[in-house]
């Protein structure tokens, strides 16, 4: 399971608690656009 989303601290602890290791979102950095 990955999580989407996840914004904050709180989130993230909340996630790790149901034992979710997979996280993207904001709180890890920004999207990132390019030119093809």
């Amino acid at each position: 399971v990955v999580a989407k989303g996840v914004d904050n601290e709180q989130q993230k602890a909340f996630l790790l608690e149901l034992k979710c290791l997979y996280m993207q979102g904001r709180l890890f950095g920004e999207a990132e656009y390019f030119s093809i």
